[in-house]
């Protein structure tokens, strides 16, 4: 069953404090897909309440990203801005600069 209804957020929630580790990681994921900033809180309960540190970043981190604001989507990717096809640089400015040796200052 799929949803992206803020509706499931209540059904989910028991599960990032679940004894499973498996369970808890699901649930986590779950909200992260749903992608709603309406997560977050719950996310962030759910980290007050887990024992493990780590645990509780993981979660703190997710009710971050999904508090990110949205990017707009345009028709592409950016592209880069050079006069020349991109990946290619000219065999000039290679031999322009010599390499200089490591740990030495610019």
């Amino acid at each position: 069953m799929s949803t992206y209804e803020p509706g499931a957020l209540p059904v989910i929630e028991p599960y990032l404090t679940h004894a499973e580790p498996a369970l808890r990681e699901s649930a986590r994921l779950a909200l992260l897909q749903m992608g709603l900033a309406e997560a977050a809180p719950v996310l962030r309960r759910a980290a007050e309440r887990v024992k493990d540190p780590r645990e509780a970043i993981e979660l703190l981190d997710a009710a971050d990203f999904l508090e990110l604001p949205s990017l707009p989507v345009t028709g592409g990717a950016p592209r880069p801005v050079t006069d020349r096809p991109a990946g290619r640089v000219s065999e000039s400015r290679l031999r322009a600069r010599p390499a200089e040796p490591a740990g030495s200052a610019p």
